[in-house]
């Protein structure tokens, strides 16, 4: 009976160990992924109107159903990368390991969307 318990918590703690290293990789595919998609919102595509222009400082492009469609994904994939970091922060607070492992997963499929979200939007 020992024999199953030693083996079963040797099986957890290696469970454990595995799901911390994914998330360290999960964190950082996160973080990179907000970086980017915040660094592309700041340097809007097209530019902006001129202080002469019918709306200075509006983007040229506002019109441009690309750029809509730019912006929509571009923001998408910011929450959910943000939403993955913050979930990856708290991960650690929670006082059962299923408690971690399901939020984990979850900030993986979040890492997902911001990834197909980032890509629809080049």
């Amino acid at each position: 009976m020992k024999d199953k318990v030693d083996m079963a918590n040797s099986d957890s703690e290696e469970y454990q160990k595995r799901l911390e290293n994914a998330a360290t990789a999960h964190l950082v595919a996160a973080t990179l992924i907000t970086t980017v998609t915040f660094a592309a919102g700041i340097t809007m595509p097209g530019g902006f109107v001129g202080n002469d222009g019918t709306h200075p400082g509006s983007a040229i492009l506002r019109s441009s159903a690309a750029f809509v469609a730019f912006v929509i994904f571009d923001t998408t994939s910011l929450v959910f990368s943000s939403s993955a970091v913050l979930i990856h922060l708290l991960v650690p607070l929670l006082p059962k390991p299923e408690s971690r492992a399901n939020f984990s997963m979850v900030a993986w499929l979040f890492i997902l969307a911001a990834m197909v979200t980032m890509v629809g939007h080049l």
